[in-house]
């Protein structure tokens, strides 16, 4: 976490330090302000970001679920024709060798 907000906040501070530089209350003041809200997203980002072999994961599995389900999708009529189907020949069977 340290690495991954170390380097943002300098850059941020640095930018913090150029901007007010010579600048009244009025104006370094939010400036200030911003900036270290800035910081703290940083810092709130570094601590809550997923390390990468989790969300390739993540990916991964959405994009499998997303497949399967769009697979389903196009499958379903063909299998309801082949359960349709098959009754009918499963009936046709039974009425043909049915002794009367």
């Amino acid at each position: 976490m340290l690495r991954a907000g170390a380097g943002g906040s300098l850059t941020v501070l640095a930018a913090l330090a150029v901007a007010v530089w010579g600048q009244r209350a009025v104006v370094a003041v939010p400036l200030a302000a911003y900036g270290f809200a800035w910081i703290a997203y940083l810092w709130w980002n570094a601590a809550l970001r997923p390390p990468l072999t989790q969300a390739v994961i993540a990916v991964t599995t959405a994009a499998a679920r997303g497949l399967a389900a769009l697979a389903r999708v196009v499958a379903r009529p063909f299998s309801a024709t082949a359960a349709r189907l098959d009754l009918a020949r499963t009936r046709h069977e039974t009425s043909r060798t049915t002794t009367a």
